[in-house]
């Protein structure tokens, strides 16, 4: 959700009711950041009470007019990115291809891979460690840049996904732990420990008598 977004796109000017709150559910949804968002149409027509064919001829009209982009994605939803205005000036609609709109679209963050040297701050170290408990940052660190290296992943931002690295770790071990203790109830009792065990029972239950 972006308020940002929103308030600038109820300063533009679509000449089309129903296309507008389209596009200002659009920036409801958008990265404020980006200015991406990945909505279904079924999300969209349930959002703006619009059928979904209304919904697809006003994403329509608002791609050919310059408000919006769109990016198809494989076996799964469309990506849209907001255009917005560079200035506060009512921009007209566009009637022929060869007039000029005054767009301009939200720079996208530049992503990078994980540097060799990377290691989380202090200040990273504190909360993680204040939220997750004692965490082996040495050891944690070496496997997320091995991991993401080979990979060749890249991030906006590496720090949040580190974070993101350490809580699976966390949970994954803690998974772990617990498939052992569960394993560990649950593993049948050889003869020669059951009849142990009632020895004990018996000895105990002797002795109180």
């Amino acid at each position: 959700m972006s308020f940002l977004l929103m308030a600038q796109t109820i300063k533009i000017n679509v000449k089309d009711p129903l296309a507008k709150w389209l596009l200002l559910v659009l920036a409801d949804y958008s990265n404020e950041d980006t200015g991406q968002c990945y909505p279904s149409l079924n999300t969209l027509a349930k959002r703006t009470e619009m059928h979904i064919a209304t919904v697809a001829r006003k994403l329509d009209y608002l791609e050919t007019n310059g408000f919006i982009k769109r990016q198809q994605r494989p076996a799964t939803s469309t990506m849209y990115q907001l255009v917005l205005a560079e200035s506060d000036t009512p921009i007209a609609v566009c009637d022929t291809p060869s007039r000029t709109q005054r767009h301009k679209p939200i720079s996208k963050p530049i992503k990078q891979l994980i540097k060799e040297d990377y290691f989380p701050t202090k200040e990273l170290q504190e909360k993680l460690t204040i939220k997750h408990g004692r965490i082996d940052f040495k050891n944690e660190t070496d496997k997320f840049i091995d991991y993401h290296q080979s990979k060749g992943n890249k991030f906006v931002d590496v720090n949040a996904a580190y974070r993101n690295w350490i809580r699976n770790a966390v949970k994954f071990e803690a998974e772990r732990v617990g498939n052992q203790k569960t394993n560990g109830s649950s593993k049948p009792i050889r003869n020669g420990e059951r009849t142990s065990f009632y020895s004990q029972v018996l000895s105990h239950l002797s002795t109180k008598n």
